[in-house]
């Protein structure tokens, strides 16, 4: 990530770094995600000078150009919390105004009506007006899941439409769209903000309880806290980098190789090819129904073998019954 003066930029292109690394935190260093929250320190301070925002507004006011700049508490408060400091104090400080950005960025959407009823519960138990019991906070937690797989599958489906838009356009080159453009974009945008306000929220319950652990393990003496865990090899995490930075542009690769990929599926192989396979697969069929057949007509054989046999013995057992042994011998008749 090259180093680039902030006040050099616009603010569409400072956001849109802002956005790109919070998309990839997981490849970013330390000295990355530090200048990642210095954009986004220059990008607030931008936002609050240029009064994109007031409280007597309503979301259908919001210019769609602007209905990105809602995320910038957001985002800031997203790469606070994935400091990777081991000093106790200092997490626990960062992680602290994690969660007043977090807070803020839902008090805002709140004030714009783009907060759900469950999101508002977390914001008003962030605020110190009421507390959820277990039973409550369990429900939340799956309906937030729920509610964050339909807002990701929407987002998926936008994207799909914005590629197969962009590519009619440039075959058939289309003019006088701007106007579907910007409901697109802001619905691609209100998507957005409704997906990170469900994140801020379960957010917001994570760094509740690590700062508790956190100010409890900083009450402890030296001796009893545990040593943070040491740093994974530099090398280790280049590979780590380099591997998830080629599976999200396989995933991009995919995604526009699939644009106009038919809906049904593709035949894999040829007709003569599937031909050769059918009837190999009747011979096959009709050879093991031949050996069958032959196996059946030599047990028929056996059976009836087997049956001939018996009835020749059982009619030399009754002969024998007929004439006890001896009973032809002269001999043995008694004499008068």
């Amino acid at each position: 990530m090259a180093v680039t003066n902030d006040e050099d930029l616009a603010l569409p292109a400072l956001f849109q770094k802002c956005w790109d690394a919070d998309e990839n935190t997981e490849t970013l260093t330390d000295a990355q995600l530090e200048e990642a929250v210095r954009w986004l320190q220059s990008c607030s301070r931008m936002v609050a000078t240029l009064g994109l925002f007031s409280s007597n507004e309503q979301a259908e006011d919001i210019a769609t150009a602007d209905l990105k700049y809602l995320l910038v508490s957001y985002l800031w408060g997203d790469l606070l919390s994935r400091s990777r400091t081991q000093d106790i104090q200092k997490r626990a400080e960062l992680l602290n105004d994690a969660s007043q950005l977090l807070r803020g960025f839902l008090e805002q959407c709140n004030e714009y009506g783009l907060l759900g009823s469950n999101e508002r519960a977390v914001l008003l138990e962030a605020q110190g007006q009421g507390l959820l019991d277990p039973a409550t906070r369990r429900t939340q937690k799956i309906a937030h899941i729920r509610l964050e797989k339909a807002a990701k599958a929407k987002l998926d489906a936008l994207r799909m439409q914005d590629l197969r838009s962009k590519r009619l356009r440039e075959l058939e080159a289309e003019e006088g769209s701007g106007s579907a453009d910007e409901e697109f974009e802001r619905d691609v945008w209100l998507t957005q903000i409704h997906l990170r306000t469900l994140k801020a929220a379960n957010l917001l319950g994570s760094l509740k309880q690590e700062i508790e652990l956190l100010n409890h393990a900083a009450s402890l003496p030296e001796d009893l806290r545990v040593r943070p865990a040491q740093a994974p090899p530099a090398e280790l995490m280049e590979k780590l980098r380099s591997a998830a930075a080629a599976l999200s542009m396989g995933s991009a690769q995919q995604m526009r190789a699939s644009v106009f990929r038919p809906s049904h599926n593709l035949p894999t192989v040829t007709l003569a090819e599937q031909a050769d396979r059918e009837i190999a697969a009747a011979q096959r069929a009709a050879e093991a129904q031949a050996r069958a057949e032959a196996q059946r007509a030599r047990a028929e054989a056996e059976d009836k073998d087997t049956e001939v046999e018996t009835l020749r013995q059982r009619a030399w057992d009754d002969w024998k019954d007929d004439n006890p042994r001896g009973a032809g011998n002269s001999k043995l008749l008694p004499t008068a």
